[in-house]
């Protein structure tokens, strides 16, 4: 259990999507067996059920949402960039794992049947 701190990846695809999302947001960290880029593709999806990124590749938390089929609550910590000297959004988001992702969830205010409903067995 933890609290981790990941950039996402493949942000400049998705610039628009992005400047809709706002620090705090929950996000969906959903994996794309079908990906024909990459089988162990996590995408990043805001609560408007847009594409915002991908988890980095072969990272930490790839391998604990894929290979050990472990839940992570996530959300957006900030967006960084939209500056003249640094124009292209990025997005950092805070992972948590067990008991740190459920108290997360329920401080933004989630109920127990919204976490039941998207992380089942919890």
């Amino acid at each position: 259990m933890g609290i981790y701190t990941v950039n996402i990846v493949g942000e400049s695809h998705y610039q628009d999507e992005i400047e809709r999302c706002e620090a705090g947001e929950l996000v969906d960290l959903r994996p794309e067996p079908g990906n024909r880029f990459d089988r162990r593709a996590i995408r990043v999806v805001s609560q408007a059920d847009e594409t915002i990124g991908y988890l980095p590749r072969d990272g930490f938390l790839t391998r604990l949402i894929i290979d050990e089929e472990k839940p992570v609550f996530a959300l957006i910590e900030h967006i960084t960039g939209g500056t003249p000297d640094r124009p292209s959004l990025g997005v950092v988001l805070n992972c948590a794992t067990g008991g740190d992702g459920l108290e997360a969830c329920r401080e933004r205010g989630w109920s127990s049947e919204e976490i039941s409903a998207k992380f089942p067995g919890y």
